[in-house]
């Protein structure tokens, strides 16, 4: 599910549908590095209020750090992706932000709004920074990567009709095509 914010409904949703539904806050915890000594949490005010990171980061006994003059920087940043703001003045609250961080002691930021990704590419810093978005997507084609290997493998020794391997190729170039746009680059996971 790629919101964030919906995750603090995510027991109740997964309990009313027959598919596997991917969850977004732990694929993202898994993703930090064991190095990480002070974490933060760069997410909407619903997602903050929810705490379905810090539940998880407690849960890790990572230790994390939140401020609430941080959230409204935050805010700003959403505001202005979702916005006609200025683009250099959300890379300046983000380095305004980062300075913060710095003087925190932060190490590891995690990305836990999907929008704040549009903005990822243009900042430059030493953080290290877990983007949910990458985290879910990542975990989303390293799976269709090993069903479609599997499945081509089935088709060539069952002999099943070619159309089933073309639509697995299909499925798996549109998810690589995805993740080069969403990076710029490919990954081999």
């Amino acid at each position: 599910m790629p919101c964030n914010t919906a995750h603090s409904y995510f027991s109740q949703l997964k309990q009313c549908i027959q598919i596997p539904l991917l969850n977004i806050v732990d694929l993202t915890l898994a993703r930090i590095p064991k190095s990480s000594q002070n974490i933060t949490i760069l997410a909407t005010r619903p997602t903050i209020e929810s705490q379905v990171y810090q539940k998880g980061l407690d849960f890790a006994r990572l230790s994390y750090v939140l401020n609430p003059s941080w959230q409204k920087k935050i805010d700003e940043i959403i505001l202005g992706i979702k916005s006609s703001i200025d683009h250099q003045t959300t890379l300046h609250l983000w380095e305004v932000l980062s300075s913060d961080f710095y003087r925190a002691e932060v190490d590891t930021v995690i990305l836990a709004c999907t929008d704040l990704n549009a903005v990822l590419d243009s900042m430059h810093s030493s953080l290290s920074i877990i983007d949910s978005s990458f985290c879910l997507c990542a975990f989303a084609f390293n799976k269709v990567k090993i069903n479609t290997a599997f499945t081509v493998v089935s088709s060539i020794r069952l002999g099943k009709p070619s159309c089933r391997l073309r639509f697995c190729l299909s499925c798996f170039v549109h998810y690589s095509a995805y993740l080069v746009r969403f990076r710029g680059r490919i990954f081999f996971l």
